[in-house]
């Protein structure tokens, strides 16, 4: 599992109890997965403001089950950094950050579900 979501996960748990983590996991892992491929759907078309629309509303929640990289990435594209992020390099490093998120939530919640 990423070091840096099972920290976040970790605190989560600490912070509002095992239920309440998992309720909210449930909750957000197919958002977290159809916001992402949205944002690459967006990207690949260059719509640069739907894009932007996407990765704002995403930056509010990602501290809960994110890395700081994730969150850079959200903010160059809300920004709008069309040099950065008009780049297969950056959507196909984007891409791997969202898969290896929602794999270690998925993980996360596999290992806590079974208790």
């Amino acid at each position: 599992m990423r070091d840096s979501t099972s920290v976040a996960l970790t605190e989560l748990h600490k912070n509002i109890g095992l239920k309440d983590t998992i309720e909210l996991l449930e909750f957000a892992l197919p958002r977290i997965a159809r916001r992402g491929d949205e944002l690459q759907r967006h990207l690949l078309t260059a719509d640069w403001d739907a894009a932007s629309r996407i990765a704002h509303q995403t930056l509010s929640s990602v501290h809960l089950y994110s890395s700081s990289q994730f969150e850079q990435q959200l903010q160059q594209i809300h920004q709008q950094n069309i040099v950065v992020i008009d780049t297969p390099s950056f959507q196909q490093e984007l891409r791997e950050e969202l898969d290896s998120i929602t794999h270690a939530i998925r993980v996360w919640l596999d290992a806590h579900l079974a208790t």
